[in-house]
């Protein structure tokens, strides 16, 4: 299995202009995470579940925040 700073990187080079930002768990579990910008979301998604050596094909968790009071 790869690191999640290989998977990050594998987006970066298949996805060019894909903003990917690592995100540290400090906890016991250390589960780090990978943001994603909006208008890359789903183009990432689909390389990782089509990508053959990664073959992520299973989702288990996707958060998003909606907070319309503060769009510009």
């Amino acid at each position: 299995m790869k690191t999640i700073e290989a998977i990050k990187s594998a987006i970066e080079a298949a996805i060019p202009g894909a903003q990917v930002e690592l995100v540290s768990n400090p906890s016991p579990s250390a589960q780090h995470s990978l943001r994603l910008a909006p208008e890359s979301a789903v183009a990432v998604a689909k390389f990782l579940h089509d990508d053959a050596e990664l073959a992520l094909d299973f989702l288990s968790n996707v958060t998003g925040i909606d907070w319309p009071d503060c769009l510009e």
